[in-house]
């Protein structure tokens, strides 16, 4: 999960379109390799929704776990199960 999310940076980073923060300010070189506004923010979205899929998937990984109410010997016999 947390090789995705730097990836989701290194995206967003690379690939998002320059804005102008004051009109005293301009832009002066564009980014070139920057995606067209449409296809970034569908891009962004994905990338949202992988990592929130990715963050469940984990907690029900956990959630599976044995928890703190069962004895040792219990987590043991679990553990192979999962």
């Amino acid at each position: 999960m947390a090789r995705m999310f730097t990836n989701s940076l290194f995206y967003v980073h690379e690939k998002s379109a320059m804005s102008e923060l004051t009109s005293h300010i301009p832009i002066a070189k564009p980014k070139a390799q920057a995606d067209q506004p449409d296809e970034f923010q569908q891009n962004l979205h994905e990338l949202a929704n992988d990592l929130a899929k990715k963050a469940k998937e984990i907690d029900t990984l956990i959630e599976g776990l044995p928890g703190i109410k069962s004895s040792k010997e219990e987590q043991v016999k679990r553990v192979p199960a999962l």
